[in-house]
Order: structure tokens, then sequence, then C-alpha cells
């Protein structure tokens, strides 16, 4: 199973949660979305999923334990000077944990073949897609049952014995760690595949692109990012972004203009700031590295506080420069 690297971010990988792959400087990692199969999929004639979740789509296993204890003592002695240093050391760590362990049913993951998409996606799905990211579905999850806390110490004792010396320290460091109920510690994963805009598959082995490239080497959703159905036109985005923006200073505006232009004639920076946009729009969070900090920044108020409207319509103007 993938551990869990934060226990903040443990709620977003239950059973049903999509999770994406970003690549980074050590490997890849998988990243919360806020997204589950709820938002993206259109609910079939007499299905139950989106309004019971473990209606037998969702199947429990028998709790396990696992026991983790460790006592373990040492000493070692150094000449120094022909006088001896003698070291004692020893370490401890005590830890039960007893874990649910829950899947989605074979039965409904063969169901997801070629599903019907909803007709009207969520603003962070279509960030992803443009990106080209790739996507999954949580299928299997390792969760505590019961509060647990594990509890760890440490002791070391140093001893010096000279002529001109007569030292003794001592060393201690306890820690305990406690892990609330519910919290997912583990997940496994399966791809999900969106060969046109109207529908998903799911990938049962192997890796493949989310979002696959067309035969004639174009995406079959560039359509739907330029479709007059789905989007306005650029011009009546650019008003929606100005109304938005409001709300900021005059040096402030011209300073997100500013960096909109310059971007115009780069690609790498326009996907980058598209990309910064879409991350703040699944955080609501201010990242504060980066050049492009004073145009996240007006996606704030002056009190700090995330305004969505701003950000919704920035991205649709970076979408359709983009796209």
């Amino acid at each position: 199973m993938i551990a869990v690297r934060s226990i903040i971010d443990a709620d977003r990988f239950h059973c049903f949660c999509l999770v994406k792959k970003k690549k980074r400087f050590l490997g890849y990692q998988y990243d919360k979305t806020d997204l589950t199969l709820k938002d993206i999929l259109e609910m079939e004639e007499g299905e139950e999923l989106f309004d019971k979740l473990d209606s037998g789509l969702q199947v429990p296993e028998a709790e396990c334990q696992l026991m983790d204890n460790v006592d373990s003592k040492g000493s070692e002695t150094l000449t120094l000077l022909k006088k001896p240093i003698e070291m004692e050391f020893s370490r401890s760590w005590k830890r039960s944990t007893t874990l649910l362990k829950t899947w989605i049913s074979p039965r409904y993951l063969d169901s997801l073949e070629n599903r019907k998409l909803k007709r009207e996606l969520p603003l962070s799905f279509r960030s992803i897609q443009n990106m080209k990211e790739d996507l999954y579905l949580v299928t299997e999850t390792l969760e505590t049952t019961k509060e647990e806390t594990g509890e760890s110490g440490k002791r070391c004792i140093l001893k010096i014995l000279m002529d001109f010396l007569n030292l003794q320290c001592e060393y201690k460091h306890q820690m305990a760690v406690t892990i609330p109920p519910k919290k997912v510690l583990g997940y496994r994963i399966k791809q999900l595949v969106f060969p046109n805009t109207e529908t998903m598959s799911i990938c049962f082995s192997g890796e493949t692109k989310s979002f696959p490239e067309a035969k004639d080497g174009g995406s079959p959703w560039l359509g739907k990012s330029l479709s007059l159905e789905d989007f306005r036109n650029m011009e009546e985005k650019v008003q929606d972004m100005m109304r938005a923006l409001q709300g900021l200073t005059e040096d402030e505006r011209k300073e997100v203009l500013s960096c909109l232009t310059e971007c115009l004639s780069r690609d790498e920076q326009l996907q980058d700031l598209q990309q910064r946009v879409s991350d703040v729009l699944r955080s609501g969070e201010l990242q504060i590295e980066g050049p492009a900090f004073l145009f996240i920044s007006s996606l704030f108020n002056a009190a700090g506080i995330f305004v969505e409207v701003r950000a919704e319509a920035i991205w649709d103007v970076l979408d359709a420069m983009t796209g």
C-alpha cells in the first residue's frame, strides 16, 4: 500500500476519493484533489453509490492488530589518553494499532467501464485535465478504528573519568504520538482513463495516460475546452475577470494584467502560472514562494481571505489562453 505522508491529509484518501500523480525531484507522489467519483460521474438509474457509500459497494474486512514493542540497551567504551570513556544507551518504543481494511468491491470496479461523465465538470477537474495530470481512484484503505498512541524514549549516559576530570552526563528524550480514529494510513489505487469528453474507464493493470492523445496527435479534450456550448468567448471571460478584480487597487490590477501579458509569449510560464492558480483553488492557501507571488496574492482580499470568484475568473482566462 501507499503510505499517507501526513495525518493532516488522511481524510482525503478514503475509498472513492480521487488523487493525482505529481512528479517531484525525487520521483513521484500522490496528492489529494478534494474530488470523489460523485463529483464527475452521472448517477445511473438505481445506483446507490452517491447516497450511501457502504451499501455493498464498499466492503469492510475483519480488523487486524499490529504490535510493535522495542526495548534495546547497549554500551560502549572508548580510550582517550589511556583513560576509559564509558557510554550507556537505551531505546524503547511501544505501539499497538488496530486497523480496518476497506475496499471497493470488484463488482463495482467492473461497472466503471465507459461510465458517463457529468455535463458540467468541476473546475478543479478541468484544471487537472488541462495540465494532463494522471488521475487515480482510491480503491482500498487501511484506517485506524480508535484513537491510538505510540510512545518512544531514548536515554544516553556518558561517563568520563580522568585524573583532571570526573564527569557524568545523562540525556533523556520521551515522545508520544496520538493518531485519531478513522484516519487512513495506507491506500491502494487504480488509474482512471478519460478517452473523450463524455466517458471514463478504469485501468486494471499497467500504466497509461489519464488523458490520452487522439490518433491525429491532438487532444480529444481540446474541442470541449473551446466549445461555445460550454464556454463563453475570450472577450467575455476577460470582462468577467476585470469585474472580479474590482476589489483590487489600480496598481494591483496592472500587476495582474502585466503578468498575464508577459506569460502570453512563453508557454512554460503560462502553464506554470495556471498550475499555481489551480493549486490555490484546491488549497485556498496563499503560496509565498515563486516569481508570481504578487499575482497569486491578488486572489486574496486585504484580510488574507481567499476570494474564489477571482480565482475562477482568472483560471477561465488562463484555460482559454492555454487551450
